[in-house]
């Protein structure tokens, strides 16, 4: 049965409003970033702002990845010759699994034909071959950045794993693990040879403390998790709800870790002698991974509901850890869109979507 006319307008005007106007965080190369209302591009560069404080970002001081959503964020997504510029737009960048998967979206829309689609899908994958290619050459000839040249092939392998390329290159990974756990050995040599006075010994057993209690409070919060998933796979909102949040929930375990961590930078006062920066920005990254999860389950769990007030309040939590995530930006659109449908089912008589779990 087609929607009713009014549903479907206004539904086309929410498609039309989620492009000018959305907020992003955007990455510049030179490690800054900033949340900016994005308003509108041209090849060359990105507007931000509105007509009184318009401000031109030309697309190179932005990371590839930053700029390919910046631009995603404001390409109309059912415009197929749209769909296919951000794909060209996405080569340039080097953004090759990004640049497949709009091609395959301008295929779905009619923007080209299979024959054509064929041809050009080839050509993205002749593309990427030979950046991946460059770019572990590069590394290898380097040979400063082991662990960057396995990931660089671990990437190869996932793409084209049956490619004469991948296997060509698979050659080096014994001899780059070789050299990683070598530089490993050797730094850990380095360590137990520097001779440390008390001051340092007694920083080090209290930074060890902290440590041990910040394992204890991820562990707790992992049992809360699991038991947060389990009550999801029944259908028990109200122990999902409860498993992940405050007072006992996940949540309270995952922000006690979290300021463990920030004891410890206290303490060392900036210098990493005792936990390494890379160490402390791993376990940083771990706890954030974690706490997405919790609230995009709890999201879940109320969209489920028809809970859209507190879904609303969830998915932005997620979207304040990553403003790009990709699954939250979708839920938010889509309580966008159940809102607007509450309004117009009076007349309408449609019924609002629920997403699923």
């Amino acid at each position: 049965m087609p929607r009713p006319i009014l549903l479907l307008l206004a539904l086309a005007l929410l498609a039309a409003h989620v492009q000018a106007g959305v907020k992003k965080k955007l990455h510049f190369k030179d490690g800054k970033s900033l949340i900016a209302t994005l308003s509108s591009f041209d090849e060359a560069e990105l507007t931000i702002g509105k007509e009184a404080t318009e401000k031109k970002i030309p697309w190179a001081k932005l990371t590839p990845a930053s700029a390919f959503m910046a631009r995603k964020a404001l390409t109309p997504f059912d415009d197929g010759s749209a769909r296919l510029a951000l794909a060209t737009f996405a080569r340039s960048l080097d953004l090759f699994p990004e640049a497949f998967e709009e091609v395959e979206i301008a295929l779905a829309l009619g923007a080209l034909d299979e024959n054509t689609f064929e041809k050009v899908s080839e050509e993205i994958e002749k593309e990427e071959l030979t950046f991946l290619g460059a770019h572990i050459e590069a590394l290898l000839k380097s040979g400063d950045e082991p662990a960057a040249c396995l990931d660089a092939i671990k990437r190869l392998k996932e793409r084209y794993p049956d490619h004469d390329t991948t296997k060509a290159y698979a050659t080096h990974v014994p001899v780059l693990v070789a050299k990683l756990e070598a530089l490993a050995k050797m730094r850990a040599e380095e360590s137990q040879a520097i001779e440390e006075d008390a001051a340092t010994k007694k920083l080090r057993k209290k930074i060890e403390s902290i440590l041990a209690k910040k394992n204890k409070a991820l562990a707790a919060a992992d049992e809360f998790i699991k038991a947060g998933e389990k009550a999801a796979s029944m259908g028990v909102i109200s122990r999902v709800k409860k498993s992940y949040l405050k007072p006992r929930g996940a949540e309270k375990h995952l922000k006690q870790a979290q300021k463990y961590l920030r004891e410890i930078v206290k303490l060392e006062k900036q210098r990493f002698r005792i936990v390494p920066r890379e160490a402390l920005q791993k376990d940083e990254d771990v706890i954030v991974n974690k706490l997405i999860g919790v609230y995009l389950a709890v999201t879940k769990a109320y969209m489920r509901d028809r809970n859209y007030k507190r879904a609303w309040e969830y998915v932005h939590s997620v979207l304040r850890y990553d403003p790009i995530h990709e699954e939250a930006l979708e839920i938010r659109d889509e309580i966008k869109e159940n809102r607007l449908t509450r309004k117009v089912s009076t007349t309408s008589n449609v019924k609002p979507r629920v997403r699923g779990g």
